[in-house]
């Protein structure tokens, strides 16, 4: 029999979840006797089919979301960390992102 040239549907309706913001390598600048509370906003590019986020900041489970776009804001902290998301599906399968490593100096 002929093979189709489509692609399988398990490709075209893949799931992906991939931090946007912060990038790689990116380097905050905290200034924690001028400016009090100061926060990075965490950003992911999610499938449709993504339910909820859970945020990791160095290992360790930082917050959840169900709200898309599924954006947080994180009290920065002065040293390397590594930052990971990891989003269920509506099937309740795990997808999870890269880590992003970032850096948090004092100005």
């Amino acid at each position: 029999p002929p093979r189709s040239t489509l692609f399988p549907y398990t490709t075209l309706f893949r799931s992906y979840l991939e931090i946007t913001y912060p990038r790689e390598k990116t380097v905050f600048q905290s200034a924690p006797y001028l400016v009090t509370n100061q926060a990075a906003v965490f950003e992911v590019s999610a499938a449709p089919s993504i339910s909820k986020v859970q945020w990791f900041v160095d290992g360790k489970p930082f917050i959840q979301t169900t709200t898309f776009p599924f954006n947080v804001s994180w009290k920065l902290q002065l040293g390397k960390h590594t930052i990971k998301a990891q989003g269920v599906t509506t099937a309740g399968n795990t997808v999870t992102s890269k880590d992003v490593h970032i850096s948090v100096v004092e100005f």
